[in-house]
């Protein structure tokens, strides 16, 4: 009950594995190497999409190598190219070229625009502009701006930054609100 598309695609025999059941796999080498069980209920579209992946459920994963070597990733929808690549977590929404890329994760976390914490997304953000949080790494922050958040660090959480190029100091600390055109910016 898969259906799989294309040359190389998953790269595995799926009536011999556990737990690969109902997915839809398309373009070349998607989902390929991927683990031997645990890939249920997705839709992977796009040149090498998913490719190295295991353990992933319920997850949409559309674009050119979007969701690259996701590990025990369920519930997140990634769109785009390189969106969501080495991402390890669960309940993302990346969309945009090579949104929510970099290695590790974090939980809950939305990341929209072209390479918007492209370095990594912490837990429980909203990362939203180009470039938004790009230096990746931290939680609990809205940053929403084109590079707003860009040089965080991994000790800017709990912050609010709303602007273009706002908060893209170094590090601004944890529960800070900054607003407006380059606010925080140096």
């Amino acid at each position: 009950n898969n259906i799989t598309i294309g040359r190389q695609a998953v790269g595995i025999n799926t009536s011999t594995v556990t737990n690969w059941a109902r997915n839809i796999s398309m373009g070349y080498q998607t989902a390929y190497s991927g683990s031997e069980y645990g890939m249920t209920d997705n839709v992977f579209i796009g040149h090498k999409t998913a490719y190295g992946a295991s353990n992933a459920y319920y997850n949409v994963i559309i674009g050119r190598e979007a969701g690259h070597n996701l590990a025990g990733t369920q519930m997140s929808v990634m769109l785009g190219r390189q969106a969501g690549y080495q991402y390890q977590g669960n309940r993302l929404v990346a969309i945009g070229d090579k949104a929510a890329s970099g290695s590790g994760g974090g939980d809950r976390a939305v990341a929209i625009g072209f390479e918007a914490a492209s370095n990594g997304v912490g837990n429980y953000g909203v990362l939203i502009g180009a470039h938004a949080a790009a230096s990746g790494g931290t939680s609990e922050n809205v940053i929403i701006g084109y590079r707003a958040g860009e040089k965080g660090g991994s000790n800017n959480n709990k912050n609010v930054a709303i602007g273009y190029e706002a908060l893209t100091m170094g590090s601004a600390g944890e529960q800070s609100v900054t607003m407006g055109y380059q606010a925080s910016y140096y």
